[in-house]
């Protein structure tokens, strides 16, 4: 079994080498026989001379690259080797480029005379015609002197590059567009664009019947079937395509986009009319804050009014919307969106919490006290900036405890709780053991100041309090939401 494996293997290697060797030898082969038959542009007639040319060529080069490295002349052999292959690749754009062994003869060559045997004169005879000396016919012909001569007839061989014989002459298509820069094609098949003046020349169009058309963005199709006989210009004027109205019709208040551009906001009934929109492939989006963003690619023939029903996003996540709208200063933007969270879904508190603490920092406390209440009886909490007296002394001139923390004061519906930045004085308690809470009429009057005190195990203990604003209006706030 190993030794079959081994004859396998040893058969795929010896084919992968032949038809290595193949290909190599037949590429070789193929560009030398190009570049021999350069040489058939300086006279060259018979391939086997080009060979030898390029035989001693290749041979003359290498002994003159061998002698400068014999002579150790390094500046040489790299002019040798430069020189080297720009003939090398002059010689490949001939070879390749320019068709060698090809015979191209010039158009202006004059006609040969044909000599034939008389024919009977008929009417469908043509062309001019001579008698001749034994009552032959001699007729011009347009066949030009060539190489092959076949008795009396000399004719050309087949152009390769030219056209077929006898078969009609191609002509050359002018296309003049307006506007200019359209696409033409030329029974589909695509042939360029007009320029900036609107014009496009198609050389070599065969006779006959063709269909052109004409493409440009914003302007309708052109199209036309014409019968090509002889060189022409064809006029193009291409219609602008008509503009539709757009209507979009959703929420009230939604901000509306056209292909990225912002074209307006529906008005009270829901509604923004765009004008003057090009026929064709549109990006419309909607935007409203709260909802999902709906975008959708449409496509315009004709005036259109366009439903579109809007998606809530989940009530977690409008609520972080009204938290960054907050931080960034757009607390109008964040009450309307908590106002729609408020009476979507009223029995929770995380709305009532940030409206309250929108008016408490508007200085609005009536309103304030209001949306907290709310959250307070939903089962959430409120929260304030406050400072915690330690001697019970104020500083006039600072307008603050001469010693204090900070800290925050947190209510809910059963507990009251102080949570210092210095953890000594923090505290918790239930609401059924707060004994008293009050506004200050002596200690700290002057920045605001309010107590609470508490019943501890040891007895009561008294902490005395000052608003952030100072303000004896928050202290009176605070104290309400306490005994509610």
């Amino acid at each position: 079994m190993v030794y079959i494996v081994l004859a396998i293997l040893i058969i795929i290697l010896i084919a992968v080498a032949w038809a290595f060797l193949f290909v190599l030898g037949a590429t070789v082969t193929i560009v030398g026989d190009r570049l021999a038959l350069v040489f058939t542009r300086v006279g060259v007639e018979e391939p086997a001379g080009g060979w030898m040319i390029l035989g001693c060529l290749i041979g003359g080069y290498l002994g003159l690259l061998r002698g400068f490295k014999k002579v150790k002349y390094r500046s040489a052999i790299r002019k040798v080797y430069v020189c080297g292959a720009l003939v090398l690749g002059g010689m490949l754009v001939l070879a390749f480029r320019f068709h060698p062994g090809v015979y191209h003869y010039p158009s202006d060559q004059p006609p040969s005379r044909v000599t034939q045997p008389a024919e009977e004169s008929s009417e469908g005879s043509s062309g001019p015609t001579a008698q001749g000396p034994q009552g032959d016919t001699t007729k011009e012909s347009p066949v030009p002197t060539g190489k092959t001569t076949t008795g009396d007839v000399t004719q050309n061989e087949p152009r390769l590059s030219g056209n077929i014989p006898g078969g009609p002459t191609p002509v050359a298509l002018t296309i003049v567009s307006t506007p200019p820069e359209c696409e033409v094609y030329l029974d589909g098949k695509p042939q360029g664009q007009t320029d900036a003046t609107g014009r496009l020349v198609i050389p070599d169009v065969p006779p006959g019947q063709h269909t052109i058309r004409l493409l440009h963005e914003g302007y309708l199709e052109w199209r036309r079937d014409v019968e090509v006989r002889s060189s022409m210009s064809i006029t193009a004027q291409l219609a602008p395509i008509p503009p539709v109205t757009l209507i979009v019709s959703t929420l009230p208040g939604s901000k509306v986009y056209l292909d990225t551009r912002p074209v307006g906001t529906t008005d009270a009934n829901g509604q923004v009319v765009i004008p003057n929109v090009q026929q064709g492939s549109h990006q419309v989006r909607v935007s409203r804050e709260g909802y999902e963003d709906w975008v959708q690619t449409i496509t315009l023939n004709s005036d259109l009014t366009l439903p579109i029903t809007l998606t809530r996003l989940p009530y977690q996540r409008r609520l972080q919307i009204a938290r960054s709208e907050i931080t960034a200063g757009r607390t109008n933007q964040a009450l309307d969106l908590l106002r729609e969270l408020a009476s979507e879904e009223p029995a929770r508190p995380e709305a009532y919490e940030l409206m309250g603490q929108i008016y408490y920092e508007r200085g609005d406390f009536p309103h304030a006290r209001q949306m907290m209440r709310r959250a307070i009886q939903n089962g959430g909490q409120v929260k304030f900036s406050v400072t915690h007296d330690h001697m019970g002394v104020v500083d006039l001139e600072k307008r603050q405890w001469k010693v204090y923390c900070t800290g925050d004061l947190i209510i809910t519906s059963s507990s009251v709780q102080f949570e210092s930045s210095d953890s000594g004085d923090s505290f918790a308690a239930s609401r059924a053991d707060i004994r008293e809470a009050k506004v200050n009429i002596m200690v700290g009057s002057q920045i605001g100041a309010f107590h609470i005190k508490i019943k501890t195990r040891g007895g009561e203990r008294n902490f005395n309090f000052a608003p952030r604003t100072k303000s004896r209006n928050e202290s009176q706030m605070i104290l309400s939401l306490l005994q509610d």
